[in-house]
């Protein structure tokens, strides 16, 4: 398998990545210490792997490319007639992306709230909220979210689109979505994959 370039992560290095990635007992043996993002993301390939692979792609991208990343995945999945809260979700973190300010921010936690976080699109609602400032409500003391929380809203999102009644489904789903994020990490826009 070739190196992947990945350029668009926030660290290239595997074990800066992964603190904050919830691994599977079976994968931790596979992180050695001074690995490349690159090696490390293939190794999980090539051990199947794929739902620990989602993890470390959403903490590895920037912000905005994970939400893109994930708000594609959503995308995807509902298709051209979502219901109407997940569409205002996905549209709300759509004008976040173009622009991010607090007040799009904000608006993506009461999408995220009125869907109940109980859909992927909630999620990638969330994901927004978490990605920076505080999470408090406004106008209260300003605590500000968890290191790792927000690519763990990604992951959810990504993982609640997959979710498919026929196991063999969701693993085409984690591999298909996995390629968009890798080509997102490379500097693509993860359409075409």
């Amino acid at each position: 398998m070739n190196k992947l370039n990945l350029v668009k992560t926030k660290s290239q290095s595997a074990e800066k990545i992964c603190k904050y990635v919830d691994l599977e007992k079976t994968t931790l043996p596979l992180l050695k210490s001074e690995q490349s993002l690159s090696d490390f993301i293939q190794s999980l390939l090539q051990n199947h792997a794929l739902k620990d692979a989602i993890g470390v792609i959403a903490q590895a991208l920037p912000a905005r490319e994970a939400v893109y990343w994930a708000s594609l995945c959503v995308k995807d999945i509902l298709g051209d007639k979502p219901n109407l809260d997940d569409a205002n979700a996905l549209r709300a973190a759509d004008q976040w992306m173009v622009k991010p300010n607090e007040d799009d921010r904000y608006l993506n936690l009461h999408m995220a709230e009125k869907l109940e976080y109980a859909t992927a699109a909630s999620w990638v609602a969330n994901a927004v909220f978490w990605s920076g400032g505080s999470i408090t409500p406004k106008g209260e003391a300003k605590v500000e979210a968890p290191d790792g929380v927000f690519g763990k809203a990604v992951t959810g999102a990504i993982l609640l689109a997959s979710a498919h009644e026929d196991p063999k489904q969701t693993q085409n789903l984690y591999q298909r979505f996995i390629k968009r994020g890798i080509n997102i990490a490379q500097g693509g826009k993860g359409d075409n994959v």
